[in-house]
């Protein structure tokens, strides 16, 4: 038999002690999204420099379109006669925002943003709009957005900030 004291802990204990703990851990894991753990999480980064999003012409109705949102990370947004790229990190925390029926939700902390990028709630209030990038057409009719050229609110006007529909 073994000489332990009862303060001390043989392997076997300590192995079902970590064991148990990791599974604690790996339970809030599950449950949480994981910067609400103060972790940051993987997700791809938007391009450096222009992204062919495609024709003009297939902008074809207001609204979001989030066909480069996992790829490149852009929400193009068709509004009032203007097509724009928003970022589609949280200005907060940099986590990925969803699109909802008629807003941009981040669920990591419950941000919310019109769909133009500016802030309706949340701790994104702090940091501003989500970002846009400087947008255009080529030669061939292809919307480019350059994403190495971030557009500031108070340059939403400007003409490389949006593609006129007409």
């Amino acid at each position: 038999m073994s000489q332990e004291t009862s303060s001390e802990m043989n392997r076997r204990e300590f192995i079902s002690a970590a064991v148990a703990a990791a599974g604690v851990v790996g339970m809030a894991c599950a449950f949480c999204p994981s910067a609400a753990l103060g972790q940051a999480t993987t997700q791809p980064a938007t391009p450096a420099g222009p992204v062919d999003v495609g024709l003009k012409s297939s902008f074809d109705k207001d609204g979001p379109t989030v066909t480069f949102i996992k790829t490149n990370r852009l929400i193009l947004m068709r509004e009032e006669g203007k097509i724009y790229a928003i970022d589609n990190h949280c200005t907060h925390r940099m986590q990925a925002v969803q699109v909802l029926d008629d807003h941009l939700h981040c669920p990591a902390h419950n941000s919310d943003f019109k769909f133009d990028g500016t802030v309706i709630k949340g701790p994104a209030m702090q940091k501003g709009p989500l970002n846009r990038y400087a947008i255009s057409v080529n030669s061939d009719g292809h919307v480019i957005v350059d994403t190495s050229k971030k557009i500031t609110k108070d340059q939403w006007d400007d003409p490389s900030a949006f593609v006129s529909v007409a």
